[in-house]
């Protein structure tokens, strides 16, 4: 995505998608970051994927922010994603908000938080061989 708020890459050879966030993305900016995964990952429903949100760097969001993460997360789950890896270093508010989002979704996706990216592919390759 072309946001400076969102950007994304693919793990070469791997079913994982590294989302980096830097600042605070917006509702429209959330929603048109959605299709645009969906449409990379549409390949992988049946094999399954692996989400690595990096949320060192964002700002928490407001409520029309998290609405627009929620459908994300139910998006991603019903598109083949597994489980969600986030990132949030030392930030105790974004743990918080990314857990909400989570058991707000109802989709009963596995979830883990870390400090690191490196830890966050290492539990997706231990737990879920992506």
């Amino acid at each position: 995505m072309s946001s400076e708020a969102m950007r994304y890459e693919l793990m070469p050879g791997r079913n994982i998608v590294i989302v980096t966030g830097n600042g605070k993305s917006n509702a429209d900016e959330i929603e048109e970051f959605t299709e645009e995964v969906l449409e990379v990952v549409a390949d992988w429903k049946d094999a399954g994927w692996g989400y690595v949100a990096d949320c060192t760097n964002v700002t928490p969001v407001s409520a029309a922010e998290s609405q627009a993460l929620i459908v994300l997360t139910r998006r991603f789950v019903e598109a083949g994603c597994k489980a969600f890896a986030f990132v949030e270093g030392k930030s105790f508010m974004i743990k918080i908000q990314a857990q909400k989002h989570t058991e707000r979704s109802q989709t009963q996706v596995a979830t883990n938080h870390f400090k690191t990216i490196p830890e966050a592919l290492d539990w997706l390759t231990a737990e879920f061989a992506f």
